[in-house]
């Protein structure tokens, strides 16, 4: 095969300079992608892209993304707190604070925006807001989980308890709670801070082997109950973290002493994170469930040590963070709520001190904190979470609705371009290029090779392209489809397409020469695309063999 083996498709201009292409990308998505990876030649961990899009598709709780009346009714929510999804069920579970009760919607698959409530727990209709204390009713729930047996657990704050009621997806309107921690019977409130006792409970978690975690706000404490489904009313706690012991709490800073925790989660390792809103940090915990009390915590994140406690606006400080979630890839969500936004680190398990954050969702970028009502803002939001979509559910509390946001997932395609058949590597990803590679073997002195950028994901994304730095016995070149040589850009890695749409495609093109005194040459290059969203990557090989014409 000779000269021009591969055929270009359409021209597109391309930026090269990376001056010019900070400059000319007008998309909010891009622009924040930048803010977020800052071009940097460090891949980042593949998966969900985290922060795209800005803008949720979803609303709970009002008519739309403008109205924000709070009401006692089946549509409406009055500053929603704790969310959670059953996932054998897909519905969604809100505590809604002020109202006193928590409302069941159906699978949020099948929810369109302000979709009423099938039930509500806690009242005995959905035009009322009562606050009381008994099996079936509540005051000021801040959060809900569901355990791994499919129960519903309400931390019914004002009443210091929390509350289970058995089969959460298909139990009615009013129904009764069949157990309570935090006070002996269903109709005593009263706070204390002894080992069966709760002061102002505000967060839940479980782990994988159904022990529940929670946190004790006002006793400055997370209470650990060892399968607690096999509990009577009123048990006593196994694991106490936060205090050095039982009774009235210290509101020290230390690595040991919690002060006012106000969310928190549990990966699949068994890792406890719990946000302190007094103090703007979180703490992590390895194997909590097999701690002793008070034992002190492994690592801090939003601050430099143990002791500061100094709130902030920037990529890795908080402002009264709350409630945390965690996905399945380890993903942690913090609801940083006095700076009105959703705060993004992946790899949790290896986050300690000032940790700089992946994404953000309700601002435009780190260093922003206005609250607004739209589409993609937020007013003191609080309670996260994720349905069985992977979707990000946030409880914008000031706002009186709960929002939804997709996660984006992103994938680069490259493909080697032949002049007839089947395109090579086209739908295969492959970040080491061995299963798209192909071998020329030529007589012509000039090497083109033509490549196709797709777009396989979901949303806009951008690439950054990358290729060999150098071929044996031959000349190299980068050049775009449009024939804009880019070959210094690519070669040190900030090269950057297009913006590309869902299933768009750009054009580049390899130029090999051999030098004049080779005569036999071989020489194997790569090319790739790393998505600018999340560090997705595909590679394809292209090996040349020359052999001057006799």
């Amino acid at each position: 095969m000779e000269g021009e083996l591969f055929t270009v498709l359409d021209r597109r201009p391309q930026i090269d300079s990376p001056t010019m292409k900070m400059t000319q990308l007008k998309s909010p998505l891009i622009l924040l992608a930048f803010s977020v990876l800052n071009l940097s030649t460090t891949p980042v961990q593949a998966g969900k892209a985290w922060g795209f899009p800005v803008y949720a598709e979803l609303v709970l709780g009002q008519p739309d993304f403008v109205s924000t009346g709070q009401n006692a009714s089946a549509d409406h929510v009055a500053d929603p707190q704790g969310v959670c999804v059953d996932p054998a069920t897909g519905k969604v579970f809100v505590a809604d604070h002020f109202n006193h009760r928590v409302l069941r919607y159906a699978s949020a698959d099948s929810l369109a925006n302000g979709a009423a409530a099938e039930i509500v727990l806690g009242q005995s209709g959905f035009g009322f807001s009562v606050k009381d204390t008994s099996p079936t009713a509540m005051n000021e729930p801040f959060d809900v989980a569901i355990d791994p047996d499919g129960n519903l657990w309400v931390a019914d704050a004002f009443n210091h308890r929390v509350l289970r009621f058995s089969d959460a997806a298909t139990i009615t309107t009013g129904a009764a709670a069949d157990l309570v921690i935090g006070q002996a019977d269903f109709v005593s409130s009263t706070s204390g801070s002894d080992e069966n006792q709760l002061k102002y409970p505000t967060a839940l978690a479980f782990d994988a082997e159904g022990n529940l975690y929670i946190a004790d706000a006002d006793n400055a404490r997370v209470i650990i109950h060892l399968k607690p489904n096999a509990k009577a009313n009123g048990a006593r706690a196994d694991v106490m973290l936060g205090q050095a012991a039982y009774g009235p709490p210290s509101f020290m800073t230390s690595q040991q002493i919690l002060h006012y925790p106000g969310g928190l989660v549990v990966d699949a390792n068994g890792t406890l994170f719990v946000s302190s809103y007094a103090t703007h940090r979180i703490l992590v915990w390895e194997n909590a469930a097999t701690l002793g009390d008070g034992a002190p915590a492994d690592r801090v994140i939003g601050q430099p040590n143990f002791t500061a406690m100094a709130d902030g606006l920037s990529q890795s400080e908080f402002f009264i963070p709350k409630h945390l979630e965690i996905d399945e890839e380890g993903t942690l969500l913090v609801a940083d709520q006095g700076n009105h936004r959703i705060l993004v680190f992946r790899n949790a398990a290896s986050l300690s001190g000032e940790a700089p954050a992946d994404a953000v969702y309700g601002q435009r970028d780190f260093v922003s904190n206005d609250s607004g009502l739209s589409d993609s803002e937020f007013k003191f939001p609080g309670g996260v979470g994720l349905d069985n979509a992977g979707r990000l559910i946030v409880g914008d509390r000031d706002n009186g609705r709960v929002l939804f946001f997709s996660v984006r997932r992103s994938q680069p395609d490259v493909s080697i371009i032949p002049d007839s058949g089947a395109r090579i590597g086209e739908n295969l990803l492959d970040s080491t290029g061995a299963s798209q590679s192909v071998t020329v073997k030529t007589t012509s002195r000039k090497m083109f090779y033509h490549l196709g950028i797709a777009n396989d994901g979901n949303g806009v994304d951008a690439f950054v392209l990358r290729g060999s730095s150098s071929a044996p016995k031959f000349r190299l070149g980068y050049y775009t489809g449009a024939g804009a040589n880019i070959t210094a850009s690519v070669l040190s890695g900030l090269h950057l397409s297009e913006e590309l749409e869902a299933g768009a495609e750009e054009d580049y093109e390899i130029r090999l020469k051999p030098k004049k005194k080779s005569k036999k040459a071989k020489a194997t290059v790569f090319f790739s695309a790393e998505s600018l969203t999340d560090g997705e990557k595909d590679l394809v090989l292209m090996t040349t063999k020359y052999t001057p014409r006799s």
